[in-house]
């Protein structure tokens, strides 16, 4: 079987990740990868572009593209700028991340390798979760939120849009956390409380 033809946004750190989960998936072949500051020519064998426009140019058979940028914002927005464009965003998921065939994700999102995804779990567009991330039963997640390494949502917590949970942070059942929130590193929050930004 082809693989199909997709273009990558950034070429940093993240990418990295993306890239590898990509290239072992067999399932797209990346064509290039946008990046406005990368003073490379090449990121994993394949060019950067400079820009969206010489991207368009170079590329205009491609139609699928992933956004690999680790900010939350930036990723919105590229995200947002692709699907205007008429882009399609894949959700992807490393080969050992184990989901829930009742679970709902959204476009551009990427599931990391040893995560899980429960039943009946709503995860939005744009997200990140991350390496070895539980997400049970019932959990709700907002678009272009980052669940760091090891997070643990319990069944029924609710994490908004444009959130970034620390690493091996538990939100334990039925907890809440709103829009554009940010918590620290092993932060643990109950059902009793409601965190905002």
């Amino acid at each position: 079987m082809l693989s199909k033809e997709i273009l990558i946004v950034g070429a940093g750190g993240h990418a990295k990740v993306v890239t590898e989960l990509i290239n072992e998936s067999k399932e797209w072949q990346i064509a290039a990868y946008i990046d406005e500051s990368c003073t490379h020519s090449s990121f994993y064998g394949a060019p950067i572009m400079r820009t969206f426009s010489e991207a368009k140019l170079t590329f205009p058979m491609v139609t699928s593209a992933f956004v690999a940028l680790g900010d939350n914002d930036a990723r919105q927005r590229w995200q947002e700028l692709l699907e205007k464009s008429g882009y399609g965003l894949p959700w992807i998921a490393h080969s050992s991340s184990v989901i829930s065939s009742t679970s709902l994700i959204g476009s551009g999102t990427l599931i990391a390798a040893k995560a899980f995804i429960g039943a009946q779990t709503s995860i939005g567009k744009g997200c990140i979760i991350n390496t070895g991330c539980i997400v049970d039963h019932d959990v709700t997640i907002g678009n272009f939120t980052h669940l760091s390494q090891a997070v643990t949502l319990c069944g029924g917590s609710k994490v908004g849009g444009n959130c970034t949970i620390g690493p091996g942070s538990v939100l334990e059942k039925l907890s809440i956390v709103s829009d554009n929130t940010q918590t620290i590193a092993g932060s643990i929050i109950d059902a009793s409380q409601h965190l905002s930004r």
